[in-house]
């Protein structure tokens, strides 16, 4: 991936110091949208984690995932089916497709309920916003956790253009290079174009191909179009593209078990789940060590030839109108978006051609959403609208198994559904220092599904009447099922703030969320059995939290800090796992209740007209109430009754119990017309599990990362050239990981970047 200096929670290190009309140094005010009005961040009552993007190119912050390392309880890994997103140690299981997303995206306003259009590149933004906790009232739907909003940056009045290349070339060379251009067309009528991209090698050295994996080939862009209708009345029209390739893959084996092979590489066959009937053979092609490094042995071959790797199409269209009427603006947002992918995976982590999985989704959503939003007033404000999406979703999963059964088994599973939401929130400015705020959003859902499940002749779609070879009992299992199921949802919110002085926020609220039910889109299971129907659907999920916070200007606003204590319970929590302990069965259940609670706080500070330092800390304690049936481990033996354990008490995904850092910019006036900017930071986090079985041998261990960046600009913008390094100290971390299938006892893990320096520049005209 492209070198990334991470930002401190809250910054926008652009130009984080503004010189006040007595000449003094104040930190400027950050803009954020995070309640569907531009307002300032020390105003709103929600804990927000705000990004400028000019600060965000200049530190090379081009996927969700490298953002989420700057900022505590929120983290994003990707993950088979898509990208995993938690916010505060909950988020949605990113192993079935049947998902809707705990932490919602909204870009411009329009809702993306599906993680792999957080796959698409940072382009051209204006702004990111991470919000925590529920965010149901007013932002789209299903937000149980929290939701990722993103500005884009829009069409000027005035001609402006840049070229920003970038070129990597320690960790994983290649380069980057992005384009704006942006200007009127007419008096009434302006545009901006933005296009980029990427052609880079990865930092995994694989054995077998010869190749830097993960080869990324990726090409987007957005045409904007921003039309003063009237007086009273703006449009702006938004079209979107984006087609991304990636060759390969960067997940290795971590360890290996070896029964009955203690002397060569590879996994021991006594590891393997019986009935595999793998070969010796296969540890003559296995030259891998079985360790965590930036080595890789394993790749995908169809038909001998390597197809590992994903692919993503994507268009979004967009039209927002804005008319002001006296004290009110109504507001009509209509979007379109859809998505298809295909992601062939490496299943047995070897070179051999044994396991294929294969993912594929065709999605497409059409959302209307009409609203009215009033002008702060002196007594009191509101926000009210309505909202609709449509949706169809296609999906595929499919696992080839040549040799070992020389057939596949295939999925297939078509969803429709349909929401309409009622939403409003309404402020009482009660006095001088107090509000009170009252909402919430009623939802009505629709959904219908179909899966088909067979076998078929090794890498065919057809049906067969059985099963070509004797194979695993989930090679041949089979079954037609289809259902539907529609459900209600009032979800409120309450804010009490009090401002005791201009400089001085607290405020106190009470949300509820919840995330739709849906259905399994993956599950490998027979038609005879008894109780496949019912396990076909799962529930919805549902939040009640209640955060506590402060949002304060010091030091004659020179410091900004904010903190906020936290308590989310979480109620029939949907988790994808296993019904027997071998992994062959899988399900999703609303089995779990868990609590997520604790502290978050971050500081900025404009130490003199030169130096700005911040910092940000979040200590989490989020784990199960009740989770009596967990799946075990492969191979767990303590704990383990008939393929289940007890995590209740125990710790989610993902969730660290601490994560920070530091950061500090220091600028240097060379000449009247020429600056030096260095800029450091450090990052730390305390050990977490990549998975939610919590097996021990996929836990990360607690690290700490230090990034810096080398900026000399001109001092009236027009160009600047960077050098920025991230992991400079070479810490080896992983993201994600998981079982090897037909491996017991194996793992692999997909690693993060190791030291990483790129060069790159900026030209403005």
């Amino acid at each position: 991936m492209f070198l990334i200096a991470f930002l401190p929670t809250g910054s926008y290190l652009a130009t984080p110091v503004a010189n006040a009309q007595s000449g003094g140094r104040v930190l400027e005010e950050i803009t954020v949208t995070a309640q569907k009005r531009e307002e300032s961040l020390s105003d709103v009552p929600i804990s927000v984690a705000a990004f400028a993007g000019e600060a965000m190119r200049a530190n090379n912050v081009t996927t969700l995932q490298a953002l989420s390392s700057s900022v505590p309880n929120f983290y994003v890994a990707e993950s088979f089916v898509g990208d995993a997103m938690y916010v505060r140690g909950v988020g949605s299981g990113q192993n079935n497709l049947g998902f809707e997303q705990a932490v919602g995206q909204v870009v411009d306003g329009f809702f993306y309920g599906r993680s792999r259009f957080s796959r698409v590149a940072f382009l051209d933004l204006e702004r990111v916003e991470v919000l925590k906790g529920p965010q149901g009232a007013l932002l789209g739907k299903n937000t149980t956790a929290g939701a990722v909003n993103i500005t884009t940056a829009k069409p000027t009045s005035e001609f402006e253009a840049s070229i920003s290349p970038s070129w990597e070339f320690e960790a994983g060379e290649g380069a980057r290079i992005e384009g704006v251009v942006s200007g009127p067309l007419s008096e009434n009528l302006r545009a901006r174009l933005a296009v980029i991209y990427v052609d880079q090698d990865g930092h995994i050295d694989n054995s077998s191909t010869g190749s830097d994996q993960v080869e990324i080939e990726d090409l987007a862009g957005r045409l904007s179009l921003a039309w003063d209708v009237t007086d009273n009345v703006d449009a702006l029209l938004q079209y979107q593209f984006g087609e991304l390739e990636h060759d390969g893959g960067n997940n290795q084996y971590s360890f290996c078990d070896k029964t009955s092979d203690q002397n060569g590489p590879g996994p021991g066959l006594g590891g393997f789940i019986p009935g595999t009937n793998l070969t010796a053979s296969l540890t003559t092609v296995f030259p891998d060590d079985c360790t965590t490094n930036y080595t890789r042995s394993g790749q995908a071959p169809k038909f001998g030839v390597n197809v590992e790797g994903k692919e993503t199409s994507f268009d979004t269209l967009s039209l927002t109108l804005d008319w002001r009427l006296g004290d009110l603006t109504l507001t009509s947002l209509t979007g379109y978006a859809q998505y298809d992918y295909l992601d062939l995976q490496d299943g047995d982590r070897t070179a051999a051609e044994s396991v294929l999985p294969e993912f594929g989704e065709d999605y497409e959503q059409l959302t209307q959403e009409f609203r009215v939003t009033s002008d702060i007033g002196e007594s009191y404000d509101f926000i009210a609208g309505v909202y609709y999406q449509t949706r169809e979703q296609d999906t595929a999963y499919l696992v080839h198994f040549a040799p070992i059964g020389a057939n596949s088994r295939n999925t297939f599973t078509n969803e429709e559904g349909d929401a309409l939401a009622a939403f409003g929130q309404v402020t009482w400015h009660l006095n001088d220092a107090w509000d009170l705020t009252l909402g919430g959003r009623y939802t009505y859902e629709e959904k219908e599904a179909t899966s088909v499940q067979y076998p078929t002749d090794n890498y065919d779609r057809s049906p067969d009447n059985g099963c070509p070879i004797v194979s695993p009992t989930q090679v041949c299992s089979r079954h037609n099922l289809s259902d539907k199921f529609d459900e209600d949802d009032f979800s409120p919110v309450l804010n009490v703030q009090w401002r005791p002085t201009d400089d001085a926020m607290y405020y106190f609220s009470a949300r509820q969320g919840f995330k739709a039910g849906g259905f399994d889109h993956d599950l490998a299971a027979d038609q005879s059995d008894p109780d496949i129907q019912n396990r076909f659907r799962f529930d919805d999920e549902e939040v009640t939290a209640f955060e506590l916070g402060a949002k304060l200007t010091l030091l004659e606003n020179t410091m900004q800090l904010n903190a906020a204590a936290f308590h989310m319970e979480f109620d029939d929590l949907q988790l994808a796992g296993f019904l027997d302990s071998a992994g062959a069965v899988g399900a999703v259940t609303n089995a779990a209740s868990a609590t997520s609670e604790g502290l978050e706080a971050d500081v900025r500070w404009a130490a003199t007209d030169r130096l700005t330092l911040s910092a940000a800390v979040a200590w989490l304690d989020s784990s199960y109430d009740d989770y009596p049936d967990a799946p075990c481990y492969t191979l767990q033996t303590a704990g383990c009754v008939n393929g289940r354990q007890d995590l209740s008490g125990e710790k989610l995904q993902f969730a660290t119990d601490w994560k920070g850092n530091m950061a500090a910019e220091y600028v240097w006036t060379l000449t009247p017309n020429l600056n030096l900017t260095g800029y450091a930071t450090v990052y730390s986090s305390d050990s977490f599990p990549l998975q939610a079985d919590l097996d021990p041998k996929l836990f990360q261990d607690d690290f700490t990362k230090w990034d810096a960046r080398l900026t000399l600009s001109q001092a009236d913008g027009d160009w600047e050239v960077s050098l920025v390094g991230r992991n400079l100290s070479d810490k080896l971390t992983s993201h994600y990981g998981d079982d090897v299938p037909g491996q017991a006892g194996s793992v692999w893990r997909s690693v993060d970047a190791p030291r990483s320096l790129a060069l790159q520049g900026v030209l403005r005209f």
